[in-house]
């Protein structure tokens, strides 16, 4: 009989992580979770007007995030 309960609840556990999990993974989804070529970009450009790399160093580092 006690078995029978706690495989209820392992399985109610785990249920609850794998909602939580999918919840996470939609929250992510939604809200673009996953842009970090701009963000990437942002800092580039933020080092290029601070003058800490040259414009070749710039325009080749923009094509490597763009591509």
């Amino acid at each position: 009989m006690m078995g029978g309960w706690l495989m209820l609840s392992l399985y109610g556990l785990l249920g609850t992580f794998l909602a939580v999990l999918a919840a996470l993974f939609v929250f992510r989804w939604l809200t673009g979770g996953g842009s970090s070529g701009a963000a990437a970009l942002d800092l580039l450009k933020q080092r290029y007007a601070k003058g800490e790399i040259s414009p070749e160093e710039f325009e080749r580092a923009k094509k490597d995030i763009a591509s």
